[in-house]
């Protein structure tokens, strides 16, 4: 719902609501480099295809995405294995609507095993799910506590540190070998 969502600060906006369409919910698409997408959601945007009771803010490739994310009360996205991580570490119950085959492939059963997420390929279905997530926020919070139980917020660093110490360890070895000859 846009009075409770942060998204307006992103883009320096106030309250988070739009007094002259009265809008109850909003929706940020972030197209990336996709310049037809960007184009064609921006004009449905401005004509207000969704209704008058949805905002729709469409931008392109963002540099803050975890802004987005922190801002956001779920995401709807493909199934790349970093976006669903990023949203499993803000919390947030994850709709995939589309999947790359092969790699991907797994992940919508991952999210949806774990509970705090689904995975529809059907516009009108995934508007369904995502309307009855907003007006059921009891599921809402269920599912979010679900996304971060299963997050691993701190793995990149540990996979770095992991690293540091492998190669520490390897030095260290290469050194006393040295020393023997």
């Amino acid at each position: 719902r846009s009075s409770n969502s942060g998204i307006d600060s992103l883009k320096g906006g106030g309250s988070g609501s739009d007094d002259e369409h009265g809008d109850d919910f909003q929706m940020v698409v972030v197209c990336g480099s996709n310049q037809q997408a960007y184009k064609t959601l921006s004009e449905m945007a401005e004509k207000r295809v969704w209704g008058d009771n949805l905002k729709v803010t469409v931008v392109g490739y963002v540099p803050n995405m975890e802004d987005y994310m922190a801002a956001s009360d779920c995401v709807v996205t493909k199934a790349g294995p970093g976006t669903i991580c990023e949203a499993m570490t803000k919390g947030l119950p994850t709709l995939l609507s589309f999947h790359l085959p092969g790699q991907e492939a797994g992940n919508f059963e991952y999210v949806a095993k774990h509970g705090f997420g689904t995975y529809c390929t059907n516009p009108k279905k995934i508007g369904q799910i995502v309307a009855d997530w907003m007006n059921n926020p009891h599921k809402l919070a269920e599912m979010s506590k679900k996304a971060l139980k299963m997050s691993c917020p701190s793995a990149t660093l540990d996979i770095a540190r992991d690293i540091l110490t492998l190669l520490n360890t390897a030095s260290n070895e290469d050194k006393a070998e040295n020393e023997k000859s």
